[in-house]
């Protein structure tokens, strides 16, 4: 973290800390009664790392610690439940689910989960668990760690240059790349990805699929408490591909899942989740495939009112519940729950 950022991140642990103790967090919180919050995590690491999709393990036990003592965590089936009316809405509810399938959720998160005996929904990209397609983000990230240039130089297609000398520039460099690739077609960006790796001069196989879930993983999840979710077969935005490509994403992925599980697939998470990441048609696709709900990446709270193929989420990491030294900070986490900074994109439903 460079000191620019350092700076910003102190100003703002001292905000809520401030605000916390004045009763400012407590008070906004207060006016969330009447709806329920979804937390969304990816991946849970053994130490800290700002990638925008990690939560470390310490920390992650801390907030369902916290979670535990000021929120009721329900199921995301309950959430539909309550958001169809056939359940009243209580104060503090929230619900948690984690995004992608990554092998992490199982031999991190889920042990912390069972801990504090809390109900989570885990949206499974089924391809790389059937070997056949591997997350593209991650193939970018292992081409970036392993190459030994200094620079990625991408200025050729407007993209820019950056520096790959130490982790956090690497770090950057992968957030910037991502976002740009996110916004292209799909097979412009596939095409687009594949250069980049041969820039980095990565040649080796990659070992992605190893650090998704298994099939066994995912059964014995699925016994054991854990709500397992649709996120489609290749993680691919939907947005950028056919309607008809759109149609059989959706579709094989809680086919595969309810023939490997053996038990309905309810709950479905659009790849990305932003709001130009799927459409009403697309929504309506999920609907009629017979998913009873579906999550964005759009942060808000959900109320009665709420569109159930629209339901709304907030991401978690670190960066936005630690001290300047790295440590849990409950009046961060408290201010994150409460939208203190959720700017125009915190709305409720």
């Amino acid at each position: 973290m460079n000191y620019a950022r350092r700076a910003r991140h102190t100003l703002k642990w001292l905000l809520c800390e401030m605000l916390n103790l004045l009763g400012v967090i407590a008070l906004l919180e207060a006016t969330r009664k009447d709806g329920v919050r979804i937390l969304v995590y990816h991946r849970v690491g053994p130490s800290r790392v700002d990638d925008g999709m990690t939560v470390s393990q310490m920390v992650f036990d801390a907030q369902l610690r916290y979670l535990a003592k000021h929120y009721s965590v329900v199921s995301l089936d309950e959430v539909a439940a309550i958001l169809r009316g056939e359940r009243p809405i209580r104060y503090g509810l929230m619900a948690l689910t984690l995004d992608d399938g990554y092998r992490d959720n199982y031999t991190r998160a889920w042990p912390i989960l069972a801990r504090y005996g809390m109900p989570a929904t885990i949206f499974v990209t089924v391809g790389p668990l059937d070997g056949e397609v591997s997350l593209w983000t991650e193939e970018i990230r292992e081409a970036l760690w392993a190459s030994s240039g200094e620079a990625l130089d991408l200025q050729a297609m407007g993209w820019g240059s950056w520096p790959l000398s130490t982790d956090a520039e690497r770090l950057a460099c992968l957030h910037a790349v991502k976002q740009r690739l996110k916004v292209l077609p799909d097979a412009e960006r596939q095409k687009t990805n594949r250069e980049i790796i041969q820039r980095l001069g990565y040649r080796g196989k990659t070992a992605v699929q190893d650090q998704m879930l298994t099939w066994d993983m995912v059964r014995e999840m699925s016994k054991r408490g854990i709500t397992i979710g649709a996120h489609t077969v290749s993680h691919k935005i939907l947005t950028q591909i056919a309607p008809q490509e759109v149609d059989w994403e959706i579709r094989e992925s809680k086919h595969r899942i309810e023939r490997r599980l053996g038990e309905p697939v309810r709950h479905f998470a659009y790849p990305n989740g932003r709001r130009a990441d799927w459409d009403s048609n697309i929504q309506a696709v999920v609907e009629q495939v017979g998913f009873e709900t579906a999550c964005t990446t759009v942060r808000g709270t959900n109320t009665a009112k709420q569109d159930l193929y629209a339901l709304r989420r907030l991401e978690i990491t670190d960066a936005g519940c630690t001290d300047p030294r790295g440590r849990f900070s409950a009046a961060m986490f408290a201010a994150q729950l409460a939208g203190v900074f959720g700017g125009r994109e915190w709305q409720r439903g």
